[in-house]
This record gives structure tokens, sequence and C-alpha cells, in this order.
């Protein structure tokens, strides 16, 4: 999928552009203002069918108002966040961007009486020549500021955009491999830990099985206790209701030996 239907998709699920301020919305009136760290710029992802294709703030609002995605955008005041539509041209080269900076390079010198061009590389100050006039300064010392650039472009676009040398292959290999390995012992890891885990619970759960038989028999006992004190309370009260009539049996003789008693004296009188 190509920037221009990147951008469609876009906008048929809701995003907006203002060309005036540079914002843009997405379909919930939210304002993107993610920056990418690596870049600079806004950008803005795009999910469709599982993949995710990513497209930069400035190519969408090209995108809303030219009705296509040029090669090159150019941000004519150097600020990457920057997308109000006067600010963003087509260019045919990205060096372009780089050589619209402000400096002028060159210097009259009033010992010879020329123009002394002059640049910095890599922290260190070049002395290109001295020329007659201006001009021939200038067009000297934007040559030389376009090789410098070119070589920079190279340098960056060999590092980040077209990785296929053969060390770069190895380099990626040995980090999937250090990847690899990093994943194997996080894996171990938790294997030992998951093992730990299962001992403990193991342990865990003996000892509340053994603490579960523990209370299961005491609660036996204590039943087989309870009957038993149930038992010996009736016979208390058996044994306490023969006691009471036998002793109301010989309350009740006593008092007819008291009677009789009683009955022998007044007849030896």
């Amino acid at each position: 999928m190509n920037k221009e239907e990147i951008c469609k998709r876009l906008l048929d699920r809701g995003f907006t552009y203002n060309p005036l301020t540079g914002d843009i919305f997405n379909s919930r009136g939210r304002k993107i203002t993610y920056v990418c760290k690596l870049t600079g710029y806004h950008r803005m992802v795009l999910t469709y069918e599982g993949k995710r294709y990513k497209v930069t703030a400035h190519q969408f609002a090209f995108y809303c108002e030219h009705g296509f995605v040029p090669k090159f955008i150019d941000h004519i005041n150097r600020v990457r966040t920057d997308n109000r539509i006067e600010n963003l041209r087509e260019v045919e080269s990205i060096m372009i961007n780089s050589q619209n900076r402000i400096g002028k390079g060159y210097s009259y010198h009033r010992g010879n009486k020329k123009f002394n061009a002059s640049i910095n590389d890599m922290g260190k100050r070049i002395f290109i020549g001295s020329f007659d006039t201006a001009e021939e300064a200038k067009d000297a010392y934007m040559r030389y500021k376009k090789s410098i650039l070119e070589k920079i472009w190279l340098r960056k676009r060999k590092r980040y955009m077209l990785p296929k040398t053969k060390d770069y292959f190895l380099k990626q290999s040995r980090r999937m491999r250090l990847l690899k390995k990093k994943m194997l012992k996080k894996m171990a890891t938790i294997d030992i830990l998951t093992m730990i885990g299962g001992i403990m619970l193991s342990v865990i759960g003996y000892f509340l099985k053994s603490t579960m038989d523990d209370l299961k028999s005491v609660k036996i006992q204590t039943f087989e206790t309870k009957n038993r004190l149930a038992l010996l309370e009736a016979d208390s009260i058996n044994k306490y209701n023969n006691l009471s009539e036998k002793f109301d049996d010989l309350k009740s003789a006593i008092v007819d030996l008291t009677a009789e008693i009683k009955d022998l004296n007044k007849r030896v009188k």
C-alpha cells in the first residue's frame, strides 16, 4: 500500500486537515500530536487487515490539498511540525532543505582584496579559495556545501534506509541470536519459577489436607463426647427420679411409724 492509498483510507475513516493551522484531527476530533523521535515529524498509523501502515503528517496534508504525495516535501521555515499548506512545497531532492540554511560562507579580505570562501566540515574549518567576486565565492561555497551534504545524506541513507551489506545482516543475525539467548534465559527463569510455585502449592496443599483431617477428627470426637454427655445427663436424671421416689416412700414410712409409736404410747398409759 503506497502513501496515497494510506492517506485516502485515513480520509475515509474521518481524519481531517486544517490548511490554515496545519493541525490534523482523527475521527474522534482529537489533534494528532505524536512526534517521531527519529525524524521529528508528526506521524500517523493506519491499521488495515491486521497490518500497520505509517504516514507523516506533512504527506497527509499535501495529499489533502493537492491529491497526491510527492517523493520529497520541504518545510520552508525548517520547522518539521509546522504543516501549514503555505509552509509545504514539493522539491526534487531532499538536499534542497539542507541547502536553504542561512549561511554566507564567504567574506571579503582586505589584505589580498579578494573574497575568501570557507566552510565547516565535521568540526574542521576548511578553506575553499579566494575569488575576485562575491558571486564566484558564493558559487564555490554552495558547490562544496552540496558535496558535503550529499556525503552526509549517503551515510544516513546507508545507515537507516538501505542496510543491504553483508556486515549489516551479520550484525542483525548476531542481535537475533542475542535476543534468542535472552528469551531462552527468560523462559528458563519462568520454568524454574513455575516449578518452585508448583512445589510450594503442593506443600501447602499437603499441610491444608492434614489440617482438614485433624479438624474432621476433632469434630467427630466432639460429636461423640456430646452424645456421651447427653447419655450421662439422661442417666443422672433417671437416677435422681428413682431416688426421689424412694425418698418419698421412706418419708411416708417414717410418718406411718411415728403414728404407730404414738398409738402405743397411749395404750401403755
